[in-house]
């Protein structure tokens, strides 16, 4: 046996003998997504919020906008619901929900609403332009929601991610100056 492999043996453990018990873990980053089409979630029923945000397409990131700024970009602008998601990995994340009266975006919100009280996931359904919600068969535990606040949350979330001035690279950017 070569002496990587035996130090390789040498140096395997058992994650159980090193992962702390009784802690809850933080995230370090909550993720700006919509869940997973094949991922079971739950959705806090009340850490949630209307806001405006930017979508910059071309980073796939979403970024807050201060209120005297959103002349600026008006057009770039989407009112979305900001709900709070858990999976059965208990992955947080906050999922920006378009708020129009399109058909796609009515489904979402109304599964956000199923998901407050039963496990669900979304699949979605181009022939009728909206999700299926589908729930859970099993008999899941009840979501263990990370020690925080929804601020917390949306704190972590944006960290980076907020635009206060005509200078911020992605004004800019969209006005093609760099």
């Amino acid at each position: 046996m070569s002496n990587i492999l035996s130090l390789l043996n040498a140096s395997k453990i058992d994650p159980a003998d090193i992962t702390p018990t009784g802690l809850k873990q933080k995230a370090a980053k909550i993720p700006l997504a919509k869940p997973n089409s094949q991922s079971f979630f739950r959705v806090h029923p009340i850490w949630r919020a209307a806001v405006v945000l930017l979508e910059f397409k071309k980073e796939q990131n979403y970024y807050l906008v201060a209120e005297p700024l959103w002349g600026e970009c008006a057009q770039e602008l989407k009112q979305v619901m900001l709900y709070s998601t858990i999976t059965l990995q208990n992955d947080v994340a906050l999922w920006p929900c378009k708020i129009s009266e399109n058909i796609w975006s009515e489904s979402a919100r109304e599964a956000a609403e199923i998901a407050t009280q039963t496990w669900v996931r979304l699949r979605p359904r181009a022939d009728r332009q909206g999700y299926d919600v589908l729930e859970a068969s099993g008999s899941v535990k009840d979501p263990e929601w990370p020690d925080t606040t929804f601020d917390g949350l949306v704190e972590s979330a944006f960290k980076g991610r907020m635009i206060d001035s005509l200078e911020h690279p992605v004004l800019k950017a969209l006005r093609g100056e760099i």
